[in-house]
C-alpha cells in the first residue's frame, strides 16, 4: 500500500473515524474522487481544530431528545433519563401534514411536527439506538466523549453514523443512473456538499440548527415524494428495502442538506454488521 494510503488510514484511525473502506466509505482511496478526497480533508481539519473543555452540566437541563419508535416494546432496551421524551411515530400529529402519516416516511415524518418547547439542545434519535449501533448509547448522552463539543461549539452536530453520500453503500441501493439524478435535484435546493452529513436521520444539535433542517423538510418532504421517482431498489436488496425506499430517499436528503453547511459532524456509533441483515 502506497504511504499516503497509510498516511490517510492513520489519520482516520487517530481521529476515530469508523468505518471499513469496503463496507462504509464504499470506495479505497486510490479511487477516490479528488472532491471526496478534499471532503475528507476539510472534515480532519474541522476535528481537529476543536478543543476538549468541560461543559456546564446545567446545560443537561436544556437539552430535550427525542426518542422516535414503531412500538412501546422498542423503548424497553434504553434506560429512560430526564433529557429524553418517547414518541410514537404513527401518534405523531402531523397537521397539515397528516398525509405523510405512515411509516413509509419513517423517522423523516418527524421533522413535519412540533416536538420541542423551547430546549436549547434538541435531538431525533431511534428508539433502536442501543440495539443498532455499537459505541455510545443514547441512555448514557451526558457521559458521551464528544458531547462536551456540542456544549462549546455551536456549529457542532451529534450522530450515530456520519456518511458521505457519494460514497455511502446505502445509497447505491438504487440504480446509478436515478441515484445521480435524485443527488443533483437535491443539490439544486440545498448546494454543493462541502463536508459530511448524518444516516438514518440522528441528529443531536443546537436547536437553530435543528430548526433549519426542520423548515428544510418541511418544504421538501412534499417535494420529493409528490415527484414520480422510479422508485425501484436493485434487485439483490429489494426483498430487504423496498418498502422503504421513499424513507432512503428522504435519509438521504437529511444528509445532503447537513453536508452542504459549515458543520462540524462528530460520528458517535457505528452500524452493527448484521442489523440490515
Amino acid at each position: 500500500m502506497q504511504k499516503d494510503n497509510l498516511a490517510w488510514l492513520d489519520c482516520l484511525k487517530r481521529e476515530g473515524i469508523r468505518r471499513k473502506l469496503d463496507h462504509r466509505l464504499g470506495v479505497s482511496y486510490h479511487d477516490m474522487t479528488q472532491k471526496q478526497k478534499d471532503i475528507i480533508e476539510i472534515d480532519q481539519k474541522q476535528k481537529r481544530d476543536l478543543v476538549k473543555s468541560p461543559y456546564d452540566p446545567e446545560l443537561l437541563k436544556k437539552t430535550k431528545i427525542a426518542v422516535l419508535g414503531h412500538s412501546v416494546s422498542q423503548f424497553d432496551n434504553i434506560w429512560h433519563q430526564p433529557y429524553m421524551e418517547y414518541f410514537l411515530l404513527q401518534n405523531l400529529d402531523l397537521g397539515k401534514f397528516s398525509r405523510f402519516q405512515s411509516n413509509e416516511y419513517s423517522e423523516s415524518r418527524a421533522y413535519l411536527c412540533d416536538l420541542f418547547d423551547d430546549s436549547e439542545y434538541v435531538g431525533v434519535v431511534s428508539a433502536s439506538w442501543n440495539s443498532k449501533y455499537s459505541g455510545e448509547c443514547i441512555d448514557n448522552f451526558p457521559n458521551w466523549e464528544n458531547v462536551s463539543y456540542l456544549y462549546n461549539y455551536p456549529n457542532v452536530i451529534l450522530c450515530g453514523h456520519a456518511a458521505h453520500l457519494e460514497c455511502e453503500s446505502m445509497f447505491r441501493l438504487f440504480e446509478e443512473d436515478f441515484s445521480k439524478e435524485f443527488v443533483a435535484y437535491i443539490s439544486s435546493f440545498t448546494g454543493p456538499v462541502i463536508g459530511f452529513g448524518i444516516w438514518a436521520n440522528q441528529i443531536i444539535c443546537h436547536r437553530s440548527i435543528y430548526m433549519k433542517l426542520q423548515e428544510f423538510h418541511r418544504k421538501m418532504i412534499p417535494l420529493i415524494c409528490d415527484k414520480e421517482w422510479p422508485l425501484t431498489i436493485v434487485k439483490d436488496k429489494r426483498v430487504l428495502f423496498q418498502h422503504r425506499a421513499i424513507g432512503l430517499l428522504l435519509e438521504a436528503a437529511t444528509n445532503m442538506w447537513v453536508a452542504s453547511q459549515p458543520f462540524v459532524v462528530l460520528e458517535n456509533a457505528s452500524v452493527k454488521e448484521k442489523w440490515y441483515g
